[in-house]
């Protein structure tokens, strides 16, 4: 029961908020096992925060661009890899550094900008049966670097695609619970991120097509030696979505390698419906 109202919980924390978030229900083959598993996630995402307009998607500003912004995700499957049935709660906690937008020399119709931004996120991570959890903070540092491309120079141009990447350095600092191994022990990681995400616009300001691609790799400093055997850990994830109607699309993902909260190997190419809202 306590599970269930956890989850309920999240899914109601993510329908009341305002942000670019999703529901994905379909289907994944999962390489390592050679099967067709069922998926159901959804995601209450806010690290575009650095990538977009901040009137936008800062909701959550408080004053000069500090913002905290609640952030979950969360991945059940029927039999799928460990790692990939989790649940991440945090509290995004920092400053924004939003330089001014550049006008391209070579193309009068696209801008860019460098943007920056320093986080304390307090977080929680745990597979779906709860029995591995991670209770930790997360320092972050992060460069972006976003270009957009508009219609045409006279007022009522909209913007016609979207490119943004992301990347820096992390760390996670906190405390595993381990009812598997009747363990605790300091939990702490250190590594590196990267973000790329392309969206191809409709007049509307929808989203025709939107790809993406992420990853981080990490070392393991500190955690329960029979978790893991290996001293790295690091995942690389990518999706390509295209919308049929209003905020229904569908979209391929692919993903490969090894996370927290069990550090399992993941192989899997999945079809599914998204929502978005």
């Amino acid at each position: 029961m306590k599970k269930l109202l956890f989850i309920l919980g999240s899914c109601f924390v993510i329908l009341n908020a305002k942000a670019q978030d999703f529901i994905r229900l379909g289907a994944t083959h999962d390489f390592a096992s050679n099967k067709v598993l069922n998926i159901f996630s959804f995601a209450f995402n806010r690290t575009e925060a650095e990538e977009a307009d901040v009137a936008k998607y800062l909701s959550f500003n408080i004053h000069s661009n500090i913002f905290i912004l609640p952030t979950s995700e969360v991945n059940i499957g029927d039999g799928v890899t460990s790692s990939e049935n989790n649940v991440l709660v945090q509290f995004k906690i920092g400053k924004l550094y939003l330089p001014t937008v550049q006008r391209s020399s070579t193309n009068p119709l696209r801008t860019y900008v460098w943007r920056q931004s320093i986080e304390f996120n307090p977080s929680y991570n745990s597979d779906k049966e709860f029995n591995e959890r991670l209770y930790f903070g997360q320092l972050r540092y992060g460069a972006n670097y976003v270009s957009q491309v508009f219609s045409g120079a006279v007022p009522g141009s909209y913007i016609t695609s979207v490119h943004s990447i992301a990347l820096g350095p992390f760390g996670n600092f906190g405390s595993r619970n381990s009812k598997t191994y009747d363990a605790s022990k300091f939990y702490s990681t250190t590594g590196a991120f990267f973000e790329y995400t392309f969206r191809d616009l409709n007049q509307h300001q929808e989203e025709n097509w939107v790809a993406a691609i992420s990853g981080n790799y990490y070392y393991i400093i500190s955690d329960i030696d029979a978790i893991t055997n290996d001293n790295f850990g690091g995942i690389i994830k990518t999706s390509l979505d295209r919308r049929i109607y209003k905020k229904f699309s569908i979209g391929l993902q692919y993903k490969y390698g090894n996370d927290n909260p069990n550090y399992a190997y993941v192989h899997t190419l999945g079809l599914s419906a998204k929502i978005s809202y």
